[in-house]
């Protein structure tokens, strides 16, 4: 990040946060993305978006914040941002973007008037972007590793299975995995940032990445290999995510 926090930088964003709210200015929009979502952890990915607006949109200070949970609220130095500061002519703005250590991390763009101004224009969504390897099922000494199914889409919770019965039960073809959606819930099936669910709802999509039985959340790639190296497509104890 290009700005060294303070505190009393701190409470000049917020108090021009509140600012913007008090105004009703919601005309200011920033959008992000990551291409790809995931990497190896030596190499990097581009970070970019358009900022919109009622008035010029060039020559604006688009910042990337960087984070370590999904809710961008935890600040992360492990991740390393080069790039453009200043948006062009069309509002875009680009960041490439790596990481000390292989892991998934979540960045956000802020937009401000100027290099001068802690004015906020506007905030992207939070978004992860992952450096790493493939997935490992984690198993917890001196007990029995489980595995979450489902037997029908009218259960809310999942239930939990040692892997030799879930194996089993699996492939019957009778039973399918939960959806992992963003968010704890009370008496819910959570793990880590996300929680199991057999009923998704029919908007959400699946994002690509997988959760793992520690919470930890894999690239893509990472979890297409899994799969892959499963017979029948069997990657119980790493859950997709859906959006």
């Amino acid at each position: 990040m290009k700005r060294l926090l303070t505190l009393v930088a701190c409470a000049l964003a917020l108090a021009a946060l509140a600012a913007v709210a008090a105004r009703g200015a919601t005309a200011w929009g920033v959008t992000i993305h990551a291409t790809p979502a995931a990497v190896a952890p030596d190499q990097t990915l581009t970070v970019a978006g358009v900022l919109t607006g009622p008035a010029s949109v060039a020559e604006r200070d688009v910042e990337l914040w960087t984070y370590s949970d999904a809710q961008c609220t935890v600040e992360s130095s492990a991740v390393t941002v080069d790039g453009q500061w200043l948006t062009g002519s069309d509002g875009g703005y680009s960041y490439d973007v790596g990481a000390e250590t292989a892991g998934t991390y979540y960045v956000q763009a802020v937009a401000y008037p100027s290099l001068e101004s802690w004015d906020v224009l506007a905030t992207s969504e939070c978004i992860p972007v992952t450096f790493g390897a493939a997935p490992v099922v984690p198993v917890v000494p001196g007990k029995p590793a489980s595995s979450f199914l489902c037997w029908n889409r009218e259960m809310t919770n999942p239930i939990a299975y040692e892997d030799a019965t879930a194996d089993q039960m699996w492939q019957t073809g009778n039973y399918f995995e939960p959806f992992a959606l963003a968010g704890n819930v009370v008496g819910g099936t959570n793990i880590g940032a996300y929680h199991l669910v057999c009923n998704a709802p029919s908007t959400v999509t699946a994002t690509g990445f997988g959760l793992g039985g520690s919470g930890e959340v894999y690239a893509p790639a990472a979890l297409q290999a899994y799969h892959l190296l499963h017979a029948g497509g069997n990657d119980l104890n790493v859950y997709h995510i859906y959006k």
